[in-house]
C-alpha cells in the first residue's frame, strides 16, 4: 500500500493554491496529480485540514452499518 503524502506537502499545495497558481502549475510545482491538488484544496475548504485518511477506512460510518449484507444468508440452511 501506498504512503501517503505528507501533510507538510499537502499545507504547501493548499498555500500555492490560494495565493493564486492554477490547479495544474501547482500539481507540476510539487509533481502530484492535478486532482490530488483539487482534492486537498477542497478539504482544505470543507474541513479545515488536511489530514490523511485512515487506511481502509471511507466513512464514519460504525462499523456494523459497513457490513456487506446480503438477502441471503452466508451459511447453508438445513432441512429435515
Amino acid at each position: 500500500m501506498p504512503t501517503p503524502y505528507s501533510e507538510d506537502l499537502r499545507l504547501h499545495v493548499v498555500n500555492a493554491v490560494e495565493n493564486g497558481k492554477v490547479t495544474r502549475e501547482v500539481a507540476t510545482l510539487f509533481q502530484v496529480t492535478s486532482s490530488f491538488v483539487s482534492a486537498i484544496h477542497q478539504c482544505w475548504k470543507q474541513k479545515d485540514h488536511v489530514h490523511p485518511k485512515q487506511a481502509g477506512v471511507t466513512t464514519d460510518e460504525p462499523f456494523w452499518n459497513r457490513m456487506k449484507t446480503s438477502s441471503r444468508p452466508s451459511y447453508p440452511i438445513i432441512r429435515r
